[in-house]
């Protein structure tokens, strides 16, 4: 089809027949979803108007708040109430808890592995460069991160071994400020990773996309305030969330640099983040 195409906050955006939509490649989300959301009361989404194999269409409502702080509070009113509204007991399958395990397991010490040998290499030079440098500078922090996620992954698979249940709930698994949509309500949109999980994964993936961007302790604050982990869940989320990214340098002293200070960066704020949890579970008690 001939349309007008544009972008905005990442989302193309097409004109057709003087009307703005919404396209979105590649999304298979099913029908099911759409009616299972619904049987639940819950109405914060939009149905496709057009849809092919290859994409959909959704209207495009031009945002009233450019407010970042106020469009996040929304996001998580919206999760929480997903969230409630989904939840489901299930068994648990010691076979999948122990997948768990033994993924986040073998993940860190793939990553520990990793910075122990760049480290020695970096150590070996007479002049390391400065992304090098930093790297060193901060490497404890690293190992400190990983210790933390090793720690708490262990405590949450000994104490998830007791339990006969856990919680499930539908996930939207794309959540971010761009995939929410604001006319007389918000709605969210770009449905395509959703699937029925542990409940702690919304977080995790929105924590990661605007952790340096929003102010995460007060969004998880309010957050719990609605749906509250359990101890198993808070086990497995401080674990998931603590995991250092790998510093992958590439022969850009510059972009090497810029991206080594982000990535510790995340390990910084999420240290803080983790400890002012901690405390506000202690005040709560």
């Amino acid at each position: 089809m001939n349309n007008k195409i544009e972008y905005k906050n990442n989302i193309q955006i097409v004109t057709k027949e003087n009307k703005k939509y919404i396209k979105l490649k590649g999304d298979n989300t099913k029908e099911e979803l759409y009616d299972y959301l619904s049987s639940k009361n819950f109405n914060n989404f939009f149905k496709p108007i057009e849809k092919t194999k290859d994409y959909k269409l959704y209207p495009f409502i031009e945002n009233r708040t450019q407010d970042k702080e106020e469009r996040a509070n929304e996001l998580i009113n919206i999760m929480s109430e997903l969230h409630n509204k989904t939840t489901s007991y299930k068994e648990i399958n010691k076979l999948q808890i122990k997948k768990i395990y033994t993924n986040q397991k073998e993940n860190l010490s793939s990553i520990r592995n990793y910075y122990f040998e760049i480290q020695d290499y970096f150590e070996t030079k007479e002049f390391p460069s400065p992304e090098e440098q930093l790297l060193l500078n901060n490497i404890s922090n690293i190992y400190k991160a990983i210790n933390y996620s090793e720690f708490k992954i262990d405590s949450w698979y000994e104490k998830i071994n007791k339990k006969n249940q856990c919680r499930y709930v539908q996930l939207h698994n794309s959540l971010s400020l761009d995939n929410l949509l604001l006319d007389k309500n918000y709605y969210l949109i770009n449905w395509n990773n959703s699937e029925q999980n542990l409940p702690i994964y919304d977080f995790i993936n929105l924590y990661k996309k605007e952790f340096n961007n929003l102010d995460m302790k007060k969004l998880f604050s309010n957050y719990q305030r609605k749906y509250k982990y359990s101890e198993e869940e808070q086990l497995l989320f401080e674990s998931l969330l603590s995991i250092p990214p790998k510093i992958i340098f590439n022969k850009s002293h510059l972009i090497n640099t810029i991206k080594t200070r982000q990535h510790l960066n995340y390990i910084e704020l999420t240290s803080e983040f983790l400890k002012n949890d901690k405390e506000n579970q202690e005040n709560n008690k």
